[in-house]
């Protein structure tokens, strides 16, 4: 199985809420992608903070499946930060 075929053979409920979609992945490098809706936005129509940090997790997330032993039980995220410099636009 691929790095990418065990990314998708994986339940990840909040990934799949967000919209995620996994494009490519290798033991190196993980690729996804999120389309920007405007329940995933502020009241402005920028992208929420929470949106993006979410999608970062789950990417990260998923490099770590791919990477996981055999015998490992799941993943959990130790620390997250990001500073954003301005909002983006939807």
């Amino acid at each position: 199985m691929t790095p990418l075929e065990k990314i998708k053979s994986i339940k990840l409920p909040f990934a799949d809420l967000k919209g995620v979609t996994f494009t490519e992945a290798s033991l190196e490098r993980v690729v996804a992608k999120m389309l920007v809706r405007p329940d995933l936005c502020t009241a402005n129509n920028h992208v929420h903070g929470g949106a993006l940090m979410a999608f970062a997790d789950s990417v990260g997330a998923a490099a770590n499946i791919v990477n996981l032993p055999p015998d490992a039980k799941g993943t959990t995220t130790l620390e997250s930060k990001t500073n954003f410099i301005s909002g983006a636009k939807e």
